[in-house]
């Protein structure tokens, strides 16, 4: 019989949980303070902002080329990436689907990044959603340091 000790060893580490308890505490901030009605563009924005105060290293429509066999077949322009480890993606939509989870699993293998986050700030209380790239298993070294 497995014991809570042995349990604890066989728990999956979660990935990048330092970085992710910031930019949650940035996200909640935002819907916070305005609401849940208001357009993608203006979410980016209140989180560009806070990024910037915050010194914590992005790219903002980060473009991502998809290559077949040498060939550049088109991009994908995600709307962050942080720390360089981390594909942030906004909606304002009533629920999260299937083709929005594939959109940022496509964008995790195009970038070879591990983890990826949809946040959805119609839904109240925000839930942001991890999604993990199976096929990467290394993790982005840089580590987050926390808001003064």
């Amino acid at each position: 019989m497995a014991t809570p000790a042995n349990n604890a060893n066989i728990m999956p580490e979660i990935v990048y949980k330092n970085e992710c308890k910031i930019i949650y505490g940035l996200l909640f901030k935002i819907q916070n303070d305005l609401g849940t009605n208001f357009q993608e563009k203006h979410y980016q924005r209140a989180f560009e902002g806070h990024l910037n105060e915050n010194k914590i290293p992005y790219e903002k429509e980060f473009p991502l080329e998809v290559n077949y066999h040498g060939n550049i077949l088109g991009k994908f322009f995600v709307d962050f990436t942080v720390w360089n480890k981390i594909i942030i993606e906004f909606k304002t939509t009533n629920i999260i689907t299937s083709d929005h989870l594939k959109q940022v699993l496509r964008y995790l293998q195009a970038s070879d990044m591990k983890l990826g986050l949809i946040v959805n700030f119609r839904q109240r209380p925000l839930k942001p959603v991890r999604v993990l790239n199976s096929k990467v298993s290394h993790s982005r070294d840089s580590q987050a340091k926390p808001l003064a």
